[in-house]
């Protein structure tokens, strides 16, 4: 396996037509009632794997030569020399580091801030966490933020706006921000921001991102849905 200019146009496209495909069917509700998020979750993970290995197997430079593969000779007429020299690799790398350097302090700073925030003893939170057996959730009203939101890496803290709330709306955006909590789509959302940074040529995993974060929220949706549904049956 090698790097060439080839496999990282090919990266480039495929793995985007696949990304620009996902987005359109991770907002089409059709689909989602119908087969599920989970076959888009796999496609997903295969799409940014193919955006992330911008590698070329010796057997596809035989098929492309092979079959005159006009994307190979447009790149070739462009690109002179299929191999990258020495100075795109650094470029890269330059991208990463300062992608790295803007980053990655704020959101520690965010993080640390996060965890010094005092946890609220209000008690409809304690009454929300003794109905669903849920231990250890930690939920902080801030006016730092203003839409609720889950930041953490395993250990998430659920950050809610300092306002007035009623009983029902409390509710839902606990069962929705605890769904996240529960799959640690904290961990995910910095692995793929991670990601993002490290492939930064590569636009296609910006939208890569996107879809998995929509996913999340559609989870998200579908446990405070479920939640909601078992609560009133049993109440029934």
């Amino acid at each position: 396996m090698t790097v060439t200019i080839h496999s990282i146009f090919n990266s480039i496209l495929w793995g985007g037509l696949m990304a620009l495909a996902l987005s359109a069917l991770s907002r089409s509700r059709w689909f989602l009632c119908r087969f599920g998020a989970t076959p888009l979750v796999v496609l997903t993970a295969a799409a940014l794997a193919r955006c992330c290995l911008p590698v070329e197997l010796q057997v596809t430079k035989e098929v492309g030569a092979a079959t005159l593969n006009r994307l190979h000779k447009l790149i070739d007429r462009a690109a002179g020399s299929p191999t990258p020299e020495t100075w795109f690799f650094e470029v890269w790398l330059a991208g990463t580091v300062m992608g790295l350097a803007l980053w990655l302090p704020k959101y520690a700073v965010r993080l640390w801030a996060a965890r010094n925030i005092p946890t609220t003893d209000d008690d409809r939170i304690q009454r929300f966490c003794r109905k669903h057996g849920i231990s250890g959730l930690r939920v902080a009203f801030t006016p730092r933020v203003f839409t609720p939101c889950v930041i953490g890496l395993w250990r998430e803290t659920i950050l809610l706006p300092d306002t007035s709330y009623t009983h029902k709306q409390l509710d839902f955006i606990l069962r929705h921000e605890y769904a996240h909590v529960k799959h640690h789509d904290g961990l995910l959302d910095f692995a793929l921001r991670l990601i993002c940074i490290l492939f930064w040529w590569n636009p296609s995993v910006l939208i890569c991102r996107a879809v998995a974060v929509r996913l999340c929220d559609h989870y998200g949706e579908n446990y405070s849905a479920s939640s909601s549904s078992t609560r009133k049956s049993s109440e029934t």
